[in-house]
This record gives structure tokens, C-alpha cells and sequence, in this order.
């Protein structure tokens, strides 16, 4: 499916589009002009693009993609925005269809995404069914749906932006810096060898990015000690799976043990910075060449 970013992008280009389709109206009969102006962020733009991403606010109540992203939910955005919209003396019905089809543009994005979890797809036709729709059409990489924090989420997430910036050169062209930050986690069953979230998620994205060329992930805790370790964290690049195969190291074993902090070790890949003294939150940084 979609990032966020994926999402918020369709929402301003709605709104863009729009207002350029109110603009043009508005010159028909009118004397020429200089040409088109550039694009602004207006109140509009940025209120669609925060209901662009709005459905997933579901995942802070752990599920997604049910009600809110629904035909329901869209009546629902046109109805209150138009209510809005005519209190505050703009146009109802207009402003109503443009919000209901931002929100409309999340449900098709993720249905036209990969999505391997299950029940996978969109229950788009709630309140009238409770069924979910998946297209299969695979048209954008799978993102974490079901975690607000963990590693997951961060890692499939940055995944798909790299990817869109890699491929697709946007939402900006290479080379660029991706900065994220948050608190990772890691769920320990049974016994574990040494490392830490961010060191864990270091290793993750080596793993997911092997076979792509120009990207570099560093992943790191800002007080410098990385769950019961004194390793901050871990840097990686899509040189680190064909690095660690020259050594005998199978990073998804590693990973499957939880000792991420010995395969970082092995290649040199760690990250120390000692006590730095404070705990913000972890960092972590995706720059793509």
C-alpha cells in the first residue's frame, strides 16, 4: 500500500488540481493573463492533505482498514465538511465532493496496493458490508498497516519512500537525506543473543535493501546505549548482505536470534558514540545517492 507520504501527496495534488479547475473557471471571459501562478500551499491544500492521511489514524486504535476507510467514511467527510464549509460562507456542495474524494483517494491507493496481511485489502463498502475488497493489482510496495511505533512500521515505511525516490525520483530526486525518528521495539521469545531495537532495525533494513544500490540506512539511539548494550546503533547499505556472505554470516539468523549486535560487530558496522546524555528518541536516517 501507500506511505504516508504516497497518501499526503495525492491529497495535495486534489486540491491543486482543484483550485486550478476554479482558476481557469474563473478567467473564461476574463483578460488574459501572464500564465499559470506557482503552486501554493493554501488552507485548502493542507486540509486535504491532512484528510489524505487521516483514515490511518485508526492505527492508533490497533486496527486498520476498516470503517474509516469506507464509502461511509467518505459520506461522512462530505456531509461535516460541507456543514463546514457553508458556516463559513464557502461553497457546500463543492468543498464537500472535493474532501469526500480526498478521503476516497486513500481507500483506492490501498486498494490498489500490495498488501499481504490479513484480511488483506479495504472494507470499502461499509456500512453496507463488512467484506474486504483487495484488487491484487500489487500497484505499490507493502508498508506495515498494523504498528504505530515499532520497528515495523519505520522499516516498511521507509522502505517504500527510498524506493519511490530511487525509482520514481519523488517525492524528491536523489541524492537526499530521509529522517525519521520514534521508539522502536523488539519482541524477545525465548532466549536472545545481544543488540537492541535500533541495532535490530539496522540489521532489518540491510536485509531489505540488498538488492537495490545507492541507499545507506542509520539506525540509533540518541543516548547512545541501544537496548542492554553500549552500542548506539548500526549503519548499513546494500553492501552489507553481500559483505556479511563473504564472512559466513546469515543476517535472517542473526535477526531470527536477536543478535544483531554480533552480526554489526562482525562486519564493523556498529555505531558508538558513548554517553551522550540525553534520550530524545531514536534517530534514524535513510540516504539515498
Amino acid at each position: 500500500m501507500p506511505s504516508p507520504a504516497g497518501h499526503l501527496l495525492a491529497g495535495v495534488a486534489i486540491a491543486w488540481a482543484a483550485e486550478a479547475a476554479a482558476s481557469a473557471r474563473g478567467r473564461r471571459g476574463g483578460p488574459p493573463t501572464d500564465g499559470a501562478k506557482p503552486r501554493q500551499f493554501t488552507p485548502l491544500v493542507l486540509a486535504c492533505a491532512a484528510l489524505a492521511l487521516a483514515p490511518d489514524l485508526d492505527i492508533l486504535l490497533a486496527t486498520h482498514r476498516t470503517v474509516t476507510h469506507s464509502l461511509g467514511a467518505v459520506l461522512v467527510t462530505a456531509v461535516a465538511s460541507g456543514a463546514l464549509a457553508r458556516a463559513l460562507g464557502s461553497p457546500a456542495i463543492a468543498t464537500g465532493a472535493l474532501c469526500a474524494a480526498t478521503v476516497a483517494s486513500h481507500i483506492v491507493l490501498d486498494w490498489l496496493g500490495r498488501d499481504s496481511n490479513t484480511p488483506r485489502g479495504v472494507m470499502a463498502l461499509w456500512p453496507l458490508s463488512t467484506a474486504y475488497f483487495y484488487s491484487g493489482v500489487d500497484l505499490f510496495a507493502e508498508v506495515s498497516r498494523r504498528y504505530w511505533k515499532p520497528d515495523e512500521f519505520i522499516l516498511r515505511n521507509a522502505l517504500s519512500v527510498a524506493r519511490e525516490v530511487l525509482f520514481n525520483r519523488r517525492p524528491v530526486a536523489p541524492p537526499c537525506l530521509l529522517i525519521a525518528s520514534g521508539e522502536t521495539t523488539t519482541k524477545i521469545e525465548g532466549e536472545a543473543g545481544l543488540g537492541g531495537p535500533s541495532q535490530e532495525l539496522a540489521l532489518s533494513f540491510a536485509l531489505e535493501i540488498s538488492e537495490l544500490t545507492g541507499v545507506c540506512g542509520l539506525a540509533l539511539d540518541t543516548d547512545g546505549t541501544d537496548g542492554p548494550t553500549n552500542i548506539a546503533g548500526g549503519i548499513v547499505d546494500t553492501l552489507t548482505v553481500a559483505r556479511a556472505h563473504e564472512k559466513g554470516l546469515d543476517g535472517h539468523e542473526y535477526l531470527k536470534r536477536h543478535d544483531s549486535l554480533s552480526f554489526l560487530q562482525a562486519l564493523g558496522d556498529v555505531v558508538v558514540t558513548g554517553n551522550t546524555g540525553t534520550n530524545v528518541c531514536d534517530l534514524n536516517l535513510v540516504y539515498i545517492a
